[in-house]
């Protein structure tokens, strides 16, 4: 297996690169970890799904989708998953490696830098979140939610940690609550946003043959304007 080349490129944020030439795509994704907590599991995870529908340079979904198409057909998804005592948003893009592209585009810069604009420059005015897009990610949430419930032996599993572990902080659900997720306000989400920024550890991981080098400058510039804080 190759080795994972690391480096810090801002304080509580690393870029790690793995050279790989077994295929024809790169893979970039932006792990953001938090501190689980009851107050803000539902605020995060709703985040997570708002930030990839749009951005500010690209403010609706058919603008945002045609720019993914035109990077060859480029993937961009989200998840929220819990690691001990830590929530972590998961941003994932899955591009054409630079080897690939037919004319002289640079895909892994392209593809950084829309990833930067979802992060760091998200639709927002007057500092809310667009309401429509907090109701539609609020629905798919829920709609998450009640799919587990099906699910019996992962619900049962799910109980369990929740009963057992109720005075602990293991004990919160990745989602949080449904009653917090529908409290959720577009000023509440923007706040969450900030906090992200500001305290959150992140994991950068880029895998491919050809462009590592050019996506860690991406990002190292993107973080240069945050003030940061890491918890």
């Amino acid at each position: 297996m190759n080795s994972i080349v690391r480096k810090n490129i801002c304080e509580g944020v690393a870029f790690n690169s793995i050279k790989e030439d077994k295929f024809k795509t790169m893979r970039m994704s932006v792990n953001v970890i938090l501190p689980l907590e009851k107050e803000t599991a539902s605020e995060y995870a709703l985040l997570r799904g708002v930030l990839t529908r749009s951005c500010k340079k690209y403010p609706d979904f058919t603008q945002f989708s045609k720019k993914l198409s035109s990077l060859y057909g480029t993937d961009l998804l989200s998840s929220v998953k819990k690691s001990g005592d830590n929530q972590i948003l998961t941003f994932t893009a899955v591009g054409l490696d630079d080897r690939y592209v037919l004319g002289d585009e640079v895909i892994s810069t392209e593809l950084s830098e829309l990833m930067c604009e979802v992060l760091f420059n998200p639709k927002v005015e007057n500092g809310k979140f667009d309401e429509d897009d907090i109701a539609q990610e609020r629905r798919q949430l829920l709609d998450v939610i009640d799919a587990e419930f099906n699910d019996k032996r992962s619900y049962a599993l799910s109980q369990l940690v929740a009963n057992m572990c109720s005075e602990e902080t293991f004990g919160i659900k990745r989602y949080g609550t449904v009653e917090n997720i529908n409290s959720v306000t577009s000023e509440s989400l923007y706040t969450a946003w900030q906090n992200m920024l500001k305290n959150a550890r992140f994991e950068i991981f880029y895998v491919g043959d050809s462009g590592a080098d050019k996506a860690e400058k991406v990002f190292a510039k993107a973080f240069e304007n945050i003030d940061r804080t890491p918890r």
